[in-house]
């Protein structure tokens, strides 16, 4: 898609005048052209940066131009970088402007210039050239190069209007140095000068320069030079608001986006706080640029109507929209404590100084829309966890997921395209499950997967029951490649929260269904491990949470022991190898004791008996892990939790004769011996001990 941004370029063409310039441009050239007086003028058009001065100059060059008798140089002095050649570029285009005009044979004004000025030019200070031109000229016989270039102004009927623009733009000293320039030339017979710039600006320049150095000296001064002062005629506020939705719509609809009846006005509702700031063309310009440009970057990953608003933000209140980006946790945190509302509050006091009671008022009002957690501030309530649901569901900007898009204009790292996971999702009822399953590979990675795994549940219930069976496949077989990582109840673990997403997509296939689909599903699942991390996780009914659409205990059995079955005779073929399972073998190994207990515990007492490494490495791993402050683990001890699990697996006879002809000479106390750095066999001391005291009828640690 081609971006089709306004450049803010001024117009030529009366067509394209929205603003009712090129009368006022026609009436100052009318007047210019039929004047009769040979006398030098100098007009001055005021107006403020992005009112339209220079279309106005524009549409006076096109309308100049139709007089034989007018000579039409428009001279931009932003362009010279040096006052230099800001003075020799104004003599050089204004003499070839003229000469172009003139009959053969006569003077050309270029030889005039060229015997007087530029020889001048190149041997004065540079600080002061336009003085040291002056003063040479007088001595070199001004009224000479006067008079013969006049003379040959009247012989040819000709006028020279000089229309300079940006003067406004220039720094001081080439504010002067324009000034002097005019000052040098403007008494000339049959010319006439039309400045266009900001009066504020240029008043600024020139107090600090002439005079005592205030407001009034700068006036002052530009009054000698300015013989006919006009203001830009006021644009109606209702013709610039036009400009501006004209703009946004255009904006909507390069970026393909509609929005819908309620969209469009609530928009409207709280556009209307930015009306007042809207004085320019200009305004209305960057606005409706940044549109062109935000819009299509962000279409479907974020609110649409909330994105507008913020970019309004952008444009018409800067300050505002830099804190807002700068300190998210004013408008998007849920503050509850007195001292933490007081503190915002005044952060927001204080960013509101300089703006009139009425743009205060409409900042609150927009900043309370797009951000409602602000009300704890201003209105003292509070929206509850649900709210944040809503907002998160459609994208706003107060939602701390899709805040930071609204700024940096891109997903985070940690985030995934909404408009990819919708392609994604779409194009699945066209797809075999290899190739969406490679296709939803290549879109995620170790940070953004919680988030896409995320935005494919919140998406489910729009699938069909084929679209589940489908997506439960999907997801099952990218599954054991998800980061693992420690998490509260697994929804912050990809490598869990994956059995959420799936266990939801089951519960959602009709019921006839949906036991052969879960087992096929469960048993195809080549790591056992993660197969077993899925049942622990499909919906269940029971008496106490209730679930219609979940698995009832009898189902919950059926689906069990089939899967155990299947880790059973895995773990019968690895023997001892079954630790290389690692965190996984756990899930299993509750499985199977969970569904078929005697089966297990003869086949690990098998292995147990007569190998003690197995047995030693078996007690080893159930230890739970310790982590350090320094972030290194280590194992813990073998405690009764541990002792009573072990027992569950292997016959604690077996375990222990096992491990007695090999630690047959250990001592173990009365005491617990917990487990001391760099001594291994504590696990084996903490482990009888335990067999003891349960022989014993000793009961736990204290």
């Amino acid at each position: 898609m081609v971006q089709q941004y306004s450049s803010d370029s001024p117009i030529k063409s009366k067509e394209l005048d929205k603003f009712n310039r090129f009368p006022f441009a026609e009436r100052v050239s009318h007047v210019i052209s039929k004047r009769t007086d040979p006398s030098s003028i100098i007009i001055g058009i005021y107006g403020v940066w992005g009112e339209g001065k220079t279309s106005v100059l524009n549409f006076m060059e096109e309308e100049l131009n139709k007089s034989q008798n007018i000579v039409t140089i428009k001279f931009n002095p932003w362009r010279f970088g040096e006052e230099e050649q800001m003075l020799l570029g104004f003599f050089d285009i204004l003499a070839s402007a003229i000469d172009r005009s003139l009959k053969t044979g006569v003077e050309k004004i270029g030889d005039v210039f060229g015997k007087y000025v530029k020889p001048v030019a190149k041997i004065i200070n540079k600080e002061g050239i336009a003085e040291g031109i002056s003063s040479f000229l007088t001595t070199a016989d001004i009224d000479d190069l006067r008079s013969r270039i006049e003379s040959i102004l009247e012989e040819e009927k000709k006028r020279i209007v000089v229309l300079i623009d940006d003067i406004d733009r220039l720094e001081k000293r080439e504010i002067h140095a324009l000034f002097r320039l005019i000052k040098l030339t403007a008494d000339f017979k049959y010319t006439a000068y039309v400045l266009a710039f900001d009066k504020e600006i240029v008043t600024s320049s020139l107090q600090e320069r002439y005079g005592s150095g205030n407001k009034e000296a700068g006036e002052a001064f530009l009054e000698k030079i300015i013989q006919v002062p006009l203001n830009l005629p006021a644009i109606s506020s209702q013709d610039l608001l036009q400009h501006c939705v004209d703009g946004i719509n255009e904006a909507l609809a390069i970026s393909d986006i509609n929005l819908e009846t309620e969209e469009a006005q609530i928009f409207m509702k709280n556009f209307y706080y930015f009306t007042d700031r809207i004085n320019t063309p200009r305004k209305s310009k960057l606005y409706t640029n940044i549109l062109m440009f935000s819009l299509p970057i962000l279409r479907n990953e974020v609110n649409t109507v909330d994105l507008m608003l913020i970019e309004g933000l952008r444009i018409f209140y800067p300050h505002i929209y830099d804190c807002i980006k700068n300190q998210p946790h004013i408008f998007v945190d849920n503050v509850r404590y007195e001292h933490l509302k007081e503190r915002n509050k005044q952060i927001l006091d204080e960013l509101f100084k300089g703006y009139s009671d009425k743009e205060i008022e409409y900042i609150k009002n927009l900043l309370l829309f797009l951000f409602p957690q602000l009300n704890a501030i201003f209105n003292n309530s509070t929206y509850g966890s649900e709210w944040i649901t809503v907002w998160t569901e459609n994208k706003r900007a107060c939602s701390k997921k899709y805040f930071q898009r609204y700024f940096s204009y891109s997903i985070p790292n940690n985030d995934i395209s909404d408009e990819l996971i919708d392609k994604f999702l779409n194009k699945i009822p066209d797809r075999c499950i290899e190739e969406s399953t490679e296709h939803l590979s290549g879109m995620i990675n170790k940070k953004n997967a919680l988030s896409a795994l995320q935005k494919i549940n919140a998406s489910i219930l729009n699938c069909t029951s084929d679209h589940f069976k489908s997506l439960a496949a999907i997801l099952m077989k990218i599954g054991p490649s998800l980061p693992n990582v420690q998490s509260f109840y697994g929804l912050d673990n990809p490598y869990s929260f994956v059995c959420i997403v799936i266990g939801n997509c089951i519960q959602e296939i009709c019921i006839e269904e949906k036991i052969p689909f879960t087992i096929d599903l469960l048993e195809t699942q080549s790591d056992l491990g993660f197969a077993c991390q899925c049942f622990s996780y499909l919906p269940r009914d029971t008496e106490k949470y209730p679930n219609l659409k979940g698995f009832n205990t009898e189902e919950i059995d059926l689906i069990g022991h089939q899967l155990s079955n299947k880790a059973i005779l895995e773990l019968s073929q690895l023997k001892g190898d079954m630790l290389l399972y690692g965190e996984n073998l756990k899930k299993l190994l509750y499985l199977c004791l969970e569904y078929n207990h005697n089966e297990i515990k003869d086949l690990i007492s098998n292995i147990a008996k007569d190998n003690p490494s197995f047995c030693i490495s078996l007690l080893d791993y159930f230890c739970n892990t310790v982590f350090s402050s320094d972030g290194t683990t280590r194992k813990g001890n073998f405690e009764k939790e541990q002792y009573e699990s072990i027992t569950k697996l292997v016959d604690p006879e077996i375990m222990y004769s096992t491990l007695k002809e090999v630690f047959s000479e250990l001592e173990i106390g009365s005491n617990y011996p917990y487990r001391e750095d760099g001594e291994d066999t504590n696990v084996v001391k903490q482990y009888f001990w335990f067999y003891d005291k349960e022989r014993m009828d000793y009961k736990g640690v204290n």
